[in-house]
C-alpha cells in the first residue's frame, strides 16, 4: 500500500515523545501495511527485534530507567532466564522492549488511516 505524507506526519506525531520515536522511522514502519492492525504488528515486530548493544549503552540505559535493576530482573525472571544468562545488554534489552510495548499500547494508530 502506498502511504501519504499526511499518514507519515500523523504517525510521527503519535510516536513523538516516546522511546519508539528514537528507534523507528515512520516511513519504514508504514511500508507494506494496510491498516492499524498491520501497523501495530509491524511496530511490535520491530520492537522484538530491538536490542541494546554494548556495555556502556546498556549501563547508561539501565542507570536512567532501572537503577535498582528490580524491573529488568523481574522481566528476566518472568521469562525464565537464569542468573548465568544475564548481562547488562540483556537486561537493558528486556526493559527497552517492555517499555516500548507499553508505549505502543497507548498509541492511537487508527488515526494514521483516517481520511
Amino acid at each position: 500500500m502506498e502511504y501519504t505524507q499526511k499518514q507519515i506526519d500523523t504517525l510521527k506525531e503519535e510516536l513523538s515523545n516516546t522511546l519508539l520515536e528514537d528507534y523507528f522511522c515512520a516511513e519504514e514502519v508504514l511500508y507494506d501495511v494496510e491498516d492499524a492492525d498491520d501497523l501495530y504488528e509491524a511496530i511490535q515486530s520491530r520492537i522484538y527485534d530491538s536490542e541494546v548493544i554494548y556495555y556502556t549503552e546498556a549501563m547508561a540505559f539501565l542507570t536512567v530507567h532501572d537503577p535498582s535493576l528490580k524491573e529488568s530482573l523481574g522481566l528476566a525472571n518472568d521469562i525464565c532466564y537464569g542468573l548465568e544468562g544475564l548481562d547488562s545488554e540483556l537486561l537493558a534489552t528486556l526493559l527497552l522492549r517492555d517499555m516500548m510495548i507499553k508505549e505502543l499500547d497507548t498509541l492511537d494508530l487508527e488515526c494514521v488511516f483516517e481520511e
